[in-house]
């Protein structure tokens, strides 16, 4: 029995095609990831959503601010080993 292994890929729609981008820009950009990846091998396995949290700058943070929740997805891509 084989063993896979994973990669995990970050994904964001402002990382990808930046603030004037179009949903139809975005999907072609994540399209286009997926495709290269399958290229070298690799299935795309699952797709996890995740928010991170930015912590606040000093002056941010002394006048308490918490910090800032960011949005983005993970490719998890996976092949035999």
């Amino acid at each position: 029995m084989m063993s896979k292994i994973y990669k995990c890929v970050p994904v964001s729609q402002n990382v990808i095609v930046g603030k004037k981008g179009s949903s139809k820009d975005t999907s072609n950009a994540i399209e286009d990831l997926i495709n290269s990846n399958a290229n070298e091998g690799w299935e795309l396995d699952n797709i996890i959503e995740t928010s991170t949290i930015i912590p606040a700058g000093c002056i941010a943070g002394l006048l308490g601010s918490k910090g800032t929740a960011v949005d983005s997805n993970i490719l998890v891509f996976s092949k035999e080993n």
